[in-house]
């Protein structure tokens, strides 16, 4: 795979450097697609079986089965009946897609505490992080000439070589961000100025137009929510900015000293100057 995926990345850095959009994304599903495939989760495939709807009775013993997941009824008296399967071949290399994602961990952990945070201390903040990506705040001089001492580290041509960082705004400082939860964030250059909804302390529904088909073309109108900050992995700090992840030890520790009668600005304040000790 080396060899394909090396051709891929190539012919991405070509249509980037001309300006070839869908190329861009193209060669870049190309190598993703392989990787979403090695993780693929076998044990969700489903059988399904097509019968006439007068073939109640083969319907009714197939939903009886403990493998039965639900049916749909079409048009023309057909019914597909989704069933999962009795037996599973687990012939996905899944050690690899694993692999995969343990190096990206590695190297953003590499990343943030072997350079960042001796470089930083304090001043470095992590506001948002996904698989390959670090959305950070840091207070420094300057901090593109702190980014040109360590060209062994950062792409500072924008070439798109691998295993460095790349500025995404290339250059443009970030002048506001806001992450709400996993996937969902917004980060605005210096100088652009926002649309806002009409209220934006409160969930934002839009109305979205579409045709669909299933069993038929219908026209649907739904309304779906841009913004929630309803956020299930994290634990959201008193300032309602700061978040530690759940299962944190600090989190354990702020839950005791409350149960001791402690105020929670004090409780928290005490927790989070914890250092953790661990017994050698």
């Amino acid at each position: 795979m080396k060899e394909y995926i090396e051709k891929n990345i190539r012919k991405r850095k070509i249509a980037k450097a001309t300006g070839d959009e869908f190329g861009v994304m193209y060669y870049k599903l190309k190598n993703n697609a392989v990787f979403g495939k090695q993780m693929e989760n076998v044990r969700k495939h489903m059988r399904v079986e097509l019968l006439r709807t007068e073939e109640d009775k083969k319907i009714r013993r197939l939903a009886s089965s403990p493998l039965y997941v639900g049916f749909k009824a079409f048009e023309g008296g057909i019914t597909a009946v989704h069933m999962l399967k009795s037996t599973v071949t687990l012939n996905k290399p899944i050690y690899v897609g694993q692999a995969i994602l343990d190096i990206s961990k590695a190297m953003m952990f590499n990343f943030w505490y072997g350079y960042i945070k001796p470089r930083y201390g304090d001043k470095a903040r992590l506001l948002y992080t996904d698989t390959d990506s670090l959305i950070m705040w840091i207070e420094t001089e300057d901090i593109y000439k702190d980014r040109a001492e360590r060209p062994d580290i950062f792409d500072l041509n924008y070439s798109g070589d691998l295993f460095l960082m790349k500025d995404e705004t290339k250059g443009d400082p970030i002048g506001e961000s806001v992450c709400l939860k996993p996937k969902m964030y917004s980060v605005l250059s210096a100088g652009h100025d926002p649309k806002t909804p009409d209220d934006p302390d409160s969930e934002d529904p839009k109305k979205k137009h579409g045709i669909q088909k299933a069993k038929g073309v219908k026209k649907c109108v739904v309304n779906k929510i841009g913004l929630n900050p309803y956020d299930n992995k994290r634990w959201i700090l008193l300032d309602g900015i700061r978040t530690l992840p759940y299962g944190h030890w600090q989190i354990g520790l702020y839950k005791r000293l409350i149960a001791s009668e402690i105020s929670p600005e004090e409780a928290e304040e005490r927790a989070m100057k914890a250092k953790l000790r661990v017994k050698a």
